[in-house]
């Protein structure tokens, strides 16, 4: 069975490495599903969005499990890095809820804000924009933002419907 470390290997070949040898920081952006690959393994697909030394950690590592019916994406385990897991569909044993964000059509949460917080944000409903030091992007269902610290950025909702994304802040 597949473990942890196989799948951040295999997602750390994805990776840009600098000429020294060490992976370059995560670049502030928003990741989409088209944009990443699926690595597939007999209990099912994994995905990495962004896997990388931030301006606060030594490394981050995000992605997703499309897990088969009756399998687990690896054994029963423990490592030294702590783990957020946030499930969107489906159901199993466990259920860890992350924080829910709806925001209604054509809306905001807030206006363009920074903080001292390095964030990721999940989205898994709804379509619209972020915008990330004046740039914009598009995101919807499986896009991924990532944000250093104390870079002015938004989220904008389309009009078609609300959207809900998870999100995630930390300082180290």
């Amino acid at each position: 069975m597949t473990n942890r470390r196989e799948f951040l290997s295999a997602a750390a070949a994805q990776s840009a490495v600098s000429a020294s040898g060490r992976k370059s920081p995560i670049a502030n952006k928003a990741v989409s599903l088209e944009d990443t690959r699926a690595s597939e393994f007999p209990q099912g697909a994994a995905r990495t969005y962004l896997n990388g030394p931030t301006d606060q950690l030594k490394d981050l590592a995000t992605g997703t499990w499309r897990i088969k019916p009756g399998r687990s994406p690896h054994d029963v385990h423990q490592h030294p890095e702590e783990e957020l897991l946030i499930f969107t569909e489906g159901a199993g044993e466990i259920v860890i809820a992350g924080v829910r964000q709806p925001v209604k059509p054509g809306r905001s949460p807030h206006d363009v804000h920074q903080h001292p917080e390095e964030e990721l944000l999940i989205f898994t409903e709804g379509a619209g924009e972020i915008v990330i030091a004046g740039v914009r992007q598009p995101v919807k269902p499986g896009s991924v933002m990532y944000c250093a610290a104390n870079v002015p950025h938004g989220v904008f909702n389309g009009p078609g419907s609300e959207m809900l994304f998870y999100f995630v802040k930390w300082r180290a």
